[in-house]
């Protein structure tokens, strides 16, 4: 019986210098967009440098350094 280890994962990094391979198309290009193409989905925070696959995951990152919190709460405490 062939484990999950066994198994050569198809889809392959083409980048120099990078063994990568992954079982998704899905997960390639994930790492593509965050390790070997769109810098600028790279944290420009002094000192931080953290590198995303999307745009949203950079925005909602942003916020660890901003303190921004776009979403107030609603909630109600008490009986009144």
């Amino acid at each position: 019986m062939k484990t999950h280890k066994d198994v050569e994962a198809p889809y392959k990094c083409d980048v120099d210098g990078c063994s990568k391979s992954y079982f998704t198309p899905n997960s390639l290009t994930s790492h593509m967009r965050s390790h070997h193409k769109e810098e600028e989905l790279r944290c420009q925070w002094t000192g931080c440098g953290k590198k995303f696959d999307k745009p949203c995951r950079l925005k909602t990152h942003m916020r660890v350094h901003t303190g921004q919190r776009p979403f107030a709460c609603t909630y109600e405490v008490g009986g009144e």
